[in-house]
């Protein structure tokens, strides 16, 4: 009988077990579900903050390479216009793009930038509403935190820079890209040349105190030392007049003639009526006698207190020479220019007022644009790609190469006046310095003469990739630039600029121009350069 009045009480407790166990089991689903949506909701959470981090980051970066571009003479106006178009466009990609939402748009993105010119970076934050859950808010009716936003800074590093601008002052720089003559308002490979230089200065800012410094080497066949040096150099012993010089080819023959170039040594007057105008070629002074003849591969960046330069007062050009060499010329001569007392018979190229041929223009008689040592002077480099003038007579880029690694190499110091530039690489606080030439030219170099630019005949200079190959060595990135239409730029002298520049060397970087079209397009090679020559990253 007891055992049947327990019967209820058994069954009751039966069913309250039961259904426990129904509501532990609920609870568990519940927690289980309510948990993976939170990891889930918070994983989304946070590859939508990083999102919009990497956003900030492309905008941050973006918007400071954009602002490294851009002159100094800018309005602050129209610098935060032109970076708001690049920030909201880099923004908007990285955000739609890596968001699956139908319902944000690009309205929904906003952008705001830090922008410091002084420091040249911008930083960036980049706002949008992807902050939404994608379970909660049914659960729990949570929908997330709402708007979110994101920031980001680069620095601009402003490693120190020293930079030469080797520029082609050739005659045909005095024509349009295309190669015509440039009449009216078209404007001229020389002047939208200086233009593009101004470019480059203007983003790269040279100041001593951001450690970044310019020089200039204007070439032709002959390259020139500023007025404040000639007499030091003369006399330092560094640039002397010779006794005696070797000319490769003394006059040239014409292609379908059989006749031989001599390959001479000439013994100069002892006096002269001139004034060394400060023009160097590559002749240097050696052997007994002050002889002057083009150095060993090995010597070629030999500073001039160990290895000095001879004074181009007769120049070692092709074609050119002290005295005539032989009467009567061959049937097949081309030309000849001679500084003898009888000039009879002989067909020179330029007037004989001048011993100094190459030096002076030979359409106005203008002395030609100097070198000008790297300085942080701004205005002084200003006034220097001023100053250039197409007033040479030949294409030689191997001086531009040369000389440009001249101003660059610390060993050289003492010859540009022992200053702070150039800068020794090896000492402390100097790691990282850039070094860099950047070779402008308009055609294929002819140091032997139109008739022979290719040197088959004639020995008168050191090829060009001699030249590029020791600076190379040296340390220097070497960016080449055609200022020319494309569709003028040869195939052998594409690849000798090619093979001239870094590119091998750095594919990183962009290190050759050739494809300048237009004004616009050579102006932003030189821009290129100086956005390349900066180093930005990342801070937070």
């Amino acid at each position: 009988m007891f055992r049947n009045s327990t019967r209820p009480v058994r069954r009751f407790l039966r069913n309250r077990r039961a259904a426990a166990t129904a509501y532990v089991a609920i609870g568990v689903v519940i927690m289980t579900v309510g948990g993976a949506a939170v990891i889930v909701d918070h994983d989304r959470l946070v590859d939508r903050r990083d999102l919009l981090k990497s956003a900030a980051d492309a905008v941050s970066m973006s918007a400071t390479l954009e602002l490294s571009g851009l002159p100094s003479s800018m309005s602050d106006g129209d610098v935060e216009e032109r970076l708001m178009a690049v920030a909201r466009k880099y923004a908007v990609l990285n955000v739609l793009g890596n968001t699956n939402d139908p319902d944000l748009e690009a309205g929904d993105i906003s952008v705001t930038l830090d922008i410091d010119r002084t420091a040249g970076t911008v930083g960036a934050s980049v706002q949008a509403d992807i902050g939404r859950t994608a379970i909660s808010e049914r659960l729990f009716g949570y929908s997330g935190p709402g708007p979110v936003a994101r920031e980001s800074a680069v620095e601009s590093v402003r490693n120190a820079v020293e930079v030469v601008l080797a520029i082609d002052i050739s005659a045909s720089m005095r024509d349009g890209l295309d190669g015509s003559p440039a009449w009216g308002e078209d404007p001229s490979r020389m002047n939208i040349v200086r233009q593009a230089a101004l470019d480059l200065v203007d983003i790269l800012d040279p100041r001593e105190e951001s450690r970044v410094a310019v020089g200039l080497v204007p070439w032709h066949i002959l390259v020139r030392l500023p007025a404040t040096m000639q007499a030091g150099w003369a006399a330092d012993g560094w640039a002397k007049y010779p006794q005696s010089r070797n000319y490769a080819a003394s006059y040239a023959c014409r292609p379908e003639g059989n006749c031989t170039a001599f390959d001479v040594d000439h013994t100069l007057p002892p006096t002269f009526d001139e004034t060394w105008q400060g023009c160097l070629d590559e002749h240097r002074i050696s052997g007994p006698g002050d002889h002057a003849s083009l150095p060993a591969v090995s010597d070629l960046l030999a500073p001039p207190s160990s290895h000095p330069f001879a004074q181009a007062i007769f120049p070692s050009v092709q074609g050119v020479a002290y005295e005539c060499l032989q009467s009567p010329l061959p049937d097949n001569f081309n030309y000849q220019v001679c500084y003898g007392d009888d000039p009879a018979d002989l067909r020179g190229v330029y007037d004989r007022t001048s011993a100094q041929r190459g030096c002076t223009s030979p359409y106005d008689g203008t002395v030609i644009p100097s070198i000008l040592p790297l300085t942080s002077d701004a205005a002084a480099v200003r006034a220097a790609i001023d100053s250039l003038a197409p007033v040479g007579f030949r294409t030689y880029s191997t001086l531009g190469v040369l000389w440009g690694q001249r101003l660059l190499s610390h060993s050289w110091t003492d010859a540009w006046g022992g200053g702070v530039h150039p800068v020794d690489t090896d000492a402390s606080g100097n790691a990282g310095t850039r070094k860099a030439i950047v070779l402008l030219t308009d055609g294929e170099d002819n140091p032997c003469g139109l008739n022979d630019p290719a040197c088959e005949t004639n020995d008168v200079g050191i090829d060009r990739a001699v030249a590029c190959n020791a600076a190379k060595a040296a340390g220097t990135e070497i960016f080449v630039i055609a200022a020319m239409h494309p569709d003028n730029v040869s195939g052998t002298l594409g690849t000798a600029l090619r093979a001239c520049s870094s590119e091998a060397e750095k594919p990183d970087g962009t290190y050759v121009f050739l494809e300048n079209r237009d004004p616009e397009t050579l102006r932003a090679a030189f821009s290129d350069i100086a956005r390349q020559l900066r180093t930005i990253r990342r801070i937070y």
